[in-house]
Parts: structure tokens; C-alpha cells; sequence
């Protein structure tokens, strides 16, 4: 009903990929549908889901000698979010008493757990001669003591001074010691595991190198960390080459560009240098031109960018001089230190690596008898590190813990190598591995060590801070890179002056005429004193008597003779062409023929080839 048309299996038969154009409303339909029946009552959600949906826990049980059938013994019911049990169950083997588990119960049993300091998961303090033991792993086993059964006051820990890690793994692997387990970061080796039982891990790590916080450089270049050489070499092959291309588009076009190949080039180059900058002082004249510009200027867009992105935190960054990252130094000659200078404490998995990775090279042994981590702590964070042992390798978990906890953070590590677990320790084929095991997988699964591992490595020098320690205030020895271009291209600038000015003074020497310096010629006529006046009035007001002028008419009162010349009245060309001479006589010839034809009845005319 509510559904058009009647249906059949015919009907409601369609091919593949085809939809079926009532399918929807049928849907739709069966969505409403409400009624009781076998299991209860019929209905469904809005995701075509059966609600509320109780399900069924149904147990294979026997039927007779030889056949068997399916039973329900309980019910599940999403509404209350509870399990009821309806028939018993029958277990495999026969019978329906619950059978034990494969491992023995821990509940109510009484530990003895010895432990050996490694902060923060054994922290052992001492107060007025009595000594305090904490950590991470005892709150840990508090609670698993919760999961298995075990009280918290039920739980006794002890120091345990003797020896090395690996003899109380052996000690307690025997099942002979008076402990029930040693518990602290105490890693699952191979070696080991033929001597004791080993729980799951409670923690993955890894090893790590401790030291003195390094030495730090100021890093001159700086400014030119953010794009690596070959991108530098990219850019400027860029303005190369588009120098050739813009000067070919622009050439005989353009009024900034010479069409010397040389010149045109270098102002081209100039150009494509600004245009990336976005500073360009000259625009292009061609559409061609624009196009290539066009590319320019989006390519430098992104270059400027992505440079400036990452310029901060590269001029900021100290260049941090690390003795030693990876044992792989060691070995390839880039470790800043030997073999005899890194600290491997004895009796411990960093010693049995250190015998498979290096045979037969001894390192600095560091023993716990002599108390060698607290001196190599003390010397390595003061900076001088006057002990033998200038790097120690850790524990990763421990070293991140000592690195953001220490007193005047002036500790690091560095490297991550050889991956493993922290597990229990128990006596070698015990009864209750399983049982541990299967606790510690409940309480990681909740995310207890997780949730743990974010507070308790948060020291005054946490990890967070560590990693900025090096991004320091700028200064001028990080920023004194750019002020050296500066001064070089300064320098530079004032050296290709003087080579400009030095060629263009002997060009202008080779091609340019000298201006001819002529001493003023002294004219004689038969004028009256008033006419040498007038002359002197003219020499006065900067006339130049060598070049042709308006004819000169001078009054005459009477004729005069003409004085001889004096040495000192010849004009005076040396220095100058013959041309020039040449030219020079015609000027004062065609004057002189003025002269003549203006005052011929008394003037004494003098030959120019007289002159010199």
C-alpha cells in the first residue's frame, strides 16, 4: 500500500546498472513498517536499520549422542547497553562449569620487585637516610595491581645495588632470587630472553646519544640558506637567458636598449633582474615583449615569496656543531670524536650492541659502582666536559627525560638509532607471564602510557623548547652576509665608475676636434682715434674678432700710415692642423678683402700668406 502499481518478481527484475524507478519509494515504505513479531517487534531507522536491535548470543550445544544445535544462552539489547543471560552455556569439553583460564590468577597474591634507578620510570630519592622509590612504572603497576587483582599496599619494591642490569635479569630469570620480578627500563634482548621471561613491551624506544649542549655558530650566509645553490643557479641562468630573449624581442624598438650585442644585453639582463624583483624601471614596448615580462613577473612573484617564507627562520638559526649524530660517524670519519670517547655503560643492552656493532674496539666504559653517570651528567653540562667519556649513549625515553629536566638545560641528544622495548623481567618460564602480559596490552590499549608520556616529559628544557634553542635574536654576525654583498657591490660600483670615466676620456681625446685658441688679430687702418675706440669697445664686449661679422665701418678723419708689425702682433696657430690653419687664413682673407674694398684709397693691404 502507498506504492503505485502492483509488482512481481518479473516486474521488479532489472538489468544490471539499470535502477529501478520505484526502488526509492519501496524503500520509503518499508521504513514505516512497525509490528510484532518472532524476535519482537519490527522497525527500522532512517538507515534501514532494525530498532532497537537486539542481538543474540547463541551457543552450539549437543543434540543427542551425535548431532549438536544452536541455542540462545543471552541477549544483548542496545537500549540499556546490557547482556542478559537467558540458558547456560555449555563449554567445549562437556559440562557447563566455567573452565579456568590458561594462565594461573594473580589476585591476591604479595610481590617483592626489585628495581634499579632510571628516571623517570624508577626514581629513587633519598630524605633523611631513608630512601623514596617512584616513577612512572611504579604507578603503572599500581595499576595493573587494579586489572589483576593485586593491591597497591600488597606491592613491596627494593633497590637492587649489586652488580649490572643484565646479572639481576639473570638473577631473577632463575627463579631462585627473592624477587617475583624486576621492573624498570629494562630492554628485551634476544641474549636476555635465553635467561628470563620477558612480559609484552610497555614501551617502544630507541637509542640516542646525551651530551653537553654543542657549540653554535653564527651562520655569515644565512640569507642565502632558504633556496639550495642549484635553485640560485636556476635564477640566475633565468636572467640570462632572458636578457637574450627580451633584447631580441626589444631591439631597434625599445629606447633603453642598445642594438650593440654587448650593451643591449647587459641593460636586457638588468631589466629581467628588476622584473623578477618587481622594481623594474623601464617598461617594455613590444607585445612580444609583454607576454615574456608577463612569465617574469609571475615567476618572481613566487620566487620573492617562497624566499621570504623561509628567511626568518634561516637567519635565525644557528649552525649547531654536533660531535657525532649517527654511529654511521663513527665509521665514515665525520664524528668530531673516537671510539674511546663515547660512554657505554656496562652490563646493559647499549653494551651488547655496542660488541656487535664495533668488535674488538673498546669505547668508554662507564660503570654504576663508580657512579660515571653522574660525573659524565656534571661534566657534560658545564660546558668544559673534562671527563673521559664525552658522549654517553641512552636510553632514548630516559635521555629526552634527563635533556628536559635538568637543572641549567645544558644538555641535548641527538640520533635515533637501533629500535626496541621495555618489558617485566620474570622468572623463566613462570606462571604468570600471560597474565602480566595480557594486563599490560589492556592498560596501552586505554592509552594509559600515552596520556602519561605527554606529562611526564614536559620539564623547564622539554623537548618543545630544546628543539627552538636554536633560533636566536639576529645579530650582526647572522645578518653581516648582507652588508658584505652590499660593501662588494659598492666596491664594484666604484670600479667600473672609474674604467667608464678612464675610457671615455681617452675616446673623447682620439675623436674630438681641440677649439682653436687664437690670440685676437691687431687691425690697422687709417682711422682717426675714433676708431681705435670704437675697437676697443668692441674687444670690451666680448666680441670675437676671428670669426666673420657684419662688415666694420670705422669713420676717418685723416690717412694714417700703417705701422710695421711686431712680433708680438702675429697670430699665434701652432698646435693647430693644417686644415685648421688653412681655414683660418681664408677667414681673415675674406675680411680683409672687406677691408680693402671698404677703405682702398688709404688702406696698406697685407697678404694673408704673410701670416703664421
Amino acid at each position: 500500500s502507498g506504492v503505485s502499481g502492483s509488482y512481481n518478481a518479473a516486474g521488479c527484475t532489472v538489468a544490471p546498472g539499470v535502477g529501478w524507478s520505484e526502488g526509492k519509494a519501496v524503500m520509503d515504505k518499508l521504513k514505516t513498517v512497525s509490528f510484532e513479531g518472532a524476535t519482537g517487534r519490527v522497525e527500522f531507522n532512517g538507515n534501514s536499520d532494525r530498532q532497537p536491535l537486539p542481538y543474540a548470543v547463541v551457543n552450539l550445544q549437543p543434540k543427542g549422542t551425535q548431532d549438536a544445535e544452536w541455542h540462545p544462552v543471552a541477549m544483548w539489547k542496545p537500549v540499556d547497553n546490557q547482556l542478559e543471560f537467558i540458558n547456560e552455556i555449555y563449554w567445549p569439553g562437556g559440562g557447563t562449569t566455567t573452565p579456568p583460564p590458561d594462565y594461573p590468577s594473580l589476585r591476591g597474591r604479595k610481590l617483592t620487585i626489585a628495581v634499579k634507578h632510571s628516571a623517570p620510570w624508577i626514581v629513587i630519592t633519598e630524605t633523611n637516610g631513608e630512601k623514596e622509590i617512584n616513577g612512572v612504572l611504579v604507578d603503572f603497576l599500581h595499576a595493573l595491581g587494579e586489572v589483576v587483582g593485586i593491591a597497591a599496599k600488597d606491592m613491596t619494591f627494593t633497590e637492587h645495588t649489586e652488580g649490572t642490569w643484565t646479572d639481576l635479569v639473570k638473577l631473577v630469570g632463575s627463579g631462585t632470587s627473592p624477587y617475583d620480578m624486576f621492573v624498570s627500563s629494562v630492554t628485551i634482548t634476544s641474549a636476555r630472553e635465553g635467561f628470563a621471561d620477558f612480559t609484552q613491551p610497555f614501551f617502544i624506544d630507541s637509542l640516542t646519544f646525551l651530551m653537553g649542549k654543542p657549540q653554535t655558530e653564527p651562520s655569515l650566509w644565512g640569507f642565502l640558506d632558504p633556496f639550495n645553490w642549484s635553485l640560485w643557479l636556476l635564477v640566475g641562468c633565468t636572467v640570462l637567458f632572458g636578457a637574450h630573449v627580451f633584447w631580441g624581442l626589444e631591439r631597434g624598438v625599445n629606447e633603453y636598449l642598445s642594438t650593440n650585442y654587448v650593451a643591449g644585453v647587459t641593460t636586457a639582463a638588468w631589466f629581467c633582474f628588476t622584473a623578477i624583483l618587481q622594481c623594474q624601471d623601464a617598461a617594455p614596448a613590444t607585445t612580444a615583449g609583454r607576454v615574456f615580462c608577463t612569465g617574469l613577473y609571475y615567476s618572481g612573484v613566487i620566487v620573492i615569496a617562497a624566499y621570504t617564507a623561509n628567511l626568518a627562520a634561516f637567519l635565525s638559526r644557528s649552525n649547531t656543531l654536533w660531535p657525532i649524530s649517527n654511529p654511521s660517524d663513527l665509521s665514515d670519519g665525520t664524528a668530531k670524536l673516537t671510539h674511546s670517547q663515547i660512554g657505554i655503560s656496562a652490563g646493559t643492552s647499549m653494551s651488547e650492541w655496542w660488541t656487535q656493532s664495533f668488535p674488538g674496539i673498546d669505547p668508554c666504559w662507564m660503570h654504576d659502582s663508580d657512579n660515571d653517570g653522574d660525573k659524565f651528567l656534571e661534566a657534560a653540562s658545564s660546558g668544559a666536559n673534562d671527563f673521559r667519556c664525552k658522549v654517553s649513549v641512552r636510553d632514548g625515553a630516559a635521555a629526552r627525560y634527563t635533556v628536559s629536566t635538568h637543572a641549567n638545560c645544558s644538555l641535548a641528544s641527538r640520533g635515533s638509532f637501533v629500535p626496541f622495548g621495555y618489558g617485566f623481567v620474570l622468572p623463566l618460564k613462570g606462571p604468570f607471564t600471560e597474565a602480566w602480559s595480557a594486563a599490560i596490552l589492556a592498560l596501552l590499549e586505554k592509552g594509559w602510557m600515552r596520556d602519561r608520556e605527554k606529562v611526564e616529559w614536559q620539564g623547564p628544557c622539554s623537548t618543545a623548547t630544546a628543539n627552538t634553542a636554536n633560533l636566536d635574536e639576529l645579530d650582526a654576525a647572522k645578518m653581516g652576509g648582507v652588508f658584505v654583498v652590499l660593501g662588494a657591490l659598492s666596491l664594484l660600483s666604484l670600479i667600473v665608475y672609474g674604467v667608464e670615466r678612464l675610457y671615455r676620456t681617452r675616446k673623447a681625446r682620439k675623436t674630438a676636434s681641440p677649439e682653436p685658441v687664437i690670440r685676437p688679430l691687431r687691425r690697422y687702418s687709417l682711422a682717426a682715434p675714433v676708431a681705435e675706440a670704437q675697437m676697443q669697445a668692441e674687444r670690451e664686449s666680448g666680441a670675437d674678432p676671428t670669426k666673420p661679422k657684419a662688415v666694420r665701418r670705422y669713420s676717418v678723419a685723416a690717412p694714417a700710415p700703417l705701422p710695421e708689425p711686431e712680433d708680438d702682433v702675429r697670430s699665434d696657430t701652432s698646435g693647430f692642423s693644417d686644415k685648421q690653419v688653412e681655414q683660418l687664413k681664408e677667414i681673415i682673407r675674406s675680411e680683409m678683402q672687406v677691408q680693402d674694398a671698404t677703405a682702398a684709397p688709404h688702406s696698406d693691404t697685407r697678404s694673408a700668406s704673410s701670416l703664421h
